[in-house]
């Protein structure tokens, strides 16, 4: 195998390793964002636990981030929950360092 061969190969890897550490930000950052829209519907624990995860589910179903703020709009919406779209959109992203850190922080006390 040549030296080029290795190279090719490493980079390989660590596309595949960066892109499955995006997967579980993005995952993770949903969930953190189902929790929170969840207190906001006043949700009991495991109520608010399952619709977190139906949301990680639900940001499955197309490219971006778009049809999960869209539900969650939809479940505050339909319980008069009055919080706009900027702060939805606000909160979402900035979940994303958060769930970046706890990932980085579980990587390292294990």
């Amino acid at each position: 195998m040549t030296t080029f061969d290795k190279q090719e190969r490493a980079y390989e890897s660590k596309f595949a390793h960066d892109a499955e550490q995006e997967f579980k930000v993005n995952a993770r950052r949903t969930k953190l964002f189902g929790l929170w829209v969840a207190e906001k519907l006043n949700m009991p624990p495991v109520d608010a636990q399952a619709y977190a995860k139906a949301l990680v589910m639900t940001d499955f179903g197309k490219a971006g981030s778009q049809d999960v703020l869209d539900k969650a709009k939809a479940d505050l919406q339909a319980r008069n929950v009055a919080i706009s779209e900027k702060e939805m959109e606000h909160i979402f992203h900035n979940l994303f360092d958060v769930a970046r850190t706890e990932l980085e922080n579980e990587v390292k006390s294990a």
